[in-house]
C-alpha cells in the first residue's frame, strides 16, 4: 500500500509492506461477533512497518511513527540481552565438552541467537 494524508497532513508517496498477521473473532453464545482482533503480527522481519501490525505499522513504514513505545518498532531491551548473552556464554562452554563432531554440530545448531532489533532486517 501506499500512504494517503491519513490524519497527519500532506502525502509523502511512501509506500509500506505489512508483515504476515493474523486475525481472531470471539463469539457470544448467541454466535455474534463480541471482540475481532487484528494486527497480530506473524513474522516481524518480513515487511517495512518495524514489525508492526495494524496502522501502528503503516504509521512507521511511512515515517510517522507514535510517540509511546507501543507505536515504535522492536528493539531488545538490555536485560533480554544480557539473558540471551548469557546463553550463549553457556553453550560455548557446553561445546568444549562435546563428545565429537556431531554432538558439536548439534550443540552449534542449538545455541541462542540474538534477534536483531527490527529496523536492522532489511
Amino acid at each position: 500500500g501506499s500512504d494517503a494524508a491519513l490524519l497527519f497532513g500532506e502525502v509523502s508517496g511512501k509506500h509500506f509492506t505489512s508483515p504476515p498477521q493474523a486475525c481472531s473473532l470471539l463469539f457470544t453464545p448467541e454466535g455474534k461477533v463480541k471482540q475481532f482482533t487484528i494486527g497480530y503480527v506473524m513474522d516481524r522481519c518480513i515487511g517495512n512497518t518495524g514489525g508492526m501490525g495494524g496502522f501502528f505499522g503503516v504509521l512507521h513504514a511511512v515515517g510517522k511513527t507514535l510517540p509511546f513505545e507501543e507505536g515504535k518498532s522492536w528493539a531488545p531491551s538490555w536485560g533480554y540481552a544480557l539473558y540471551v548473552e548469557v546463553g550463549r556464554v553457556f553453550g560455548r562452554l557446553r561445546l568444549l565438552t562435546a563428545k565429537d563432531e556431531a554432538e558439536r554440530y548439534r550443540l552449534e545448531k542449538a545455541m541462542i541467537k540474538m534477534p536483531a532489533a527490527t529496523d536492522d532486517i532489511e
